[in-house]
């Protein structure tokens, strides 16, 4: 705690007094003073006297007002201290109290592990009794005395001796009987493996030809039941023009009117490009016909970029007709993944009610 010393200055007035004598003259050499002088620094004093009752007033306002913002700096202080060595108090007592819960953990560790020592002496004290019980025992049958019947035991086992000698004479002799009737049982079972293996080899090679031959017969009814499928299978289309476009040259007609169709999937290719893409192999016939009022437009008829057939589109003029039509047929043998197409090789009007494309599987 922080202690401070205050020291107050008290001052105390002090009055000087003078002996008057009004019967001497003014020009006396005795030291007395007259009562006009008197008067005047009795007054001179008390002017002096004021003036320093008023500078201690003002000096002690001035101490009083120091010495109360000491009080206040120091009661505010106090408690900011208080507070400070409080928490610091507080934090000290968690530290102690978390070291003293792993203390404890760590002394039940210790325990218990002391524990499990015990148990594990305690065993091994058992074990060593035990270990001489069974020394004590073996050292008391070291010292049983013969027995008086020994040399009766002798006689016995000698009998038993001969027995034994002329019983493994005798297993002697069936033993090569035995060993005789093995040796032919050896041969004999070598003989019959062998022709278990000749006729087992023998099965086997039938059975490889019989898988060949059924793979072959397999393989070929597969690839003639395909051939069937790809023979029998139904293709053909016919589409239209669903507007009246003006085409300029080199442009593919799209023939986006899809009137009938089977065996097509990729149909929605066929309408953005125009170009027909085979799926199943064989003969087709592809026809094409288109209307027009462009007098002598052409068209062409493409098979994987090579021109097959062209079309010119007239009509007379002179008989007041100004529309045609022209049309192109051409049979094909296609392969999956060919395309076919038509193409304008001029700038032409093409009518959208009579302007069609028929492809259809002959064989």
């Amino acid at each position: 705690m922080m202690m401070r010393h205050i020291c107050v200055l008290f001052v105390f007035p002090m009055a000087i007094g003078f002996l008057l004598d009004t019967r001497n003259p003014q020009n006396s050499s005795h030291q007395f003073i007259t009562a006009s002088e008197f008067f005047a620094a009795k007054s001179g004093l008390q002017n002096g006297i004021e003036e320093n009752r008023h500078d201690i007033d003002r000096k002690l306002m001035l101490l009083t007002s120091q010495v109360q913002q000491m009080f206040d700096s120091l009661q505010q202080q106090i408690p900011q201290q208080d507070t400070n060595r409080s928490n610091e108090i507080v934090q000290k007592y968690q530290e102690l109290s978390e070291n003293y819960t792993a203390l404890q953990k760590q002394f039940d560790v210790l325990q218990a592990n002391q524990i499990s020592q015990l148990n594990e002496l305690s065993q091994c004290k058992d074990k060593v009794n035990e270990h001489d019980r069974e020394i004590s025992a073996l050292m008391n049958l070291k010292n049983i005395q013969p027995l008086s019947e020994l040399s009766s035991l002798k006689t016995q086992v000698q009998s038993v001796s001969s027995e034994v000698h002329a019983l493994s004479v005798s297993d002697r002799a069936r033993s090569e009987d035995f060993r005789a009737l093995y040796n032919l049982t050896l041969i004999s079972e070598r003989q019959t493996k062998l022709q278990f293996s000749q006729i087992e080899t023998n099965q086997n090679a039938s059975f490889a030809l019989k898988d060949i031959e059924v793979h072959q017969n397999a393989d070929g009814i597969a690839k003639l039941q395909q051939q069937i499928n790809k023979n029998s299978a139904r293709v053909a289309m016919t589409a239209c023009i669903n507007h009246s476009p003006t085409l300029s040259s080199g442009s593919v007609v799209k023939f986006n009117d899809i009137r009938k169709h089977i065996g097509i999937s990729n149909l929605s290719s066929f309408q953005n490009s125009g170009k027909f893409t085979c799926e199943y192999e064989g003969l087709y016939l592809v026809s094409s016909w288109i209307l027009s009022n462009t007098d002598r437009s052409l068209f062409t008829m493409y098979y994987n970029g090579q021109s097959l057939a062209s079309a010119f589109v007239l009509y007379d003029g002179a008989a007041e007709t100004n529309v045609g039509t022209a049309t192109a047929i051409v049979s094909i043998e296609l392969k999956v993944g060919d395309t076919v197409w038509v193409q304008t090789m001029s700038e032409m009007y093409v009518g959208a009610q009579g302007s069609c494309l028929t492809i259809a599987k002959l064989k």
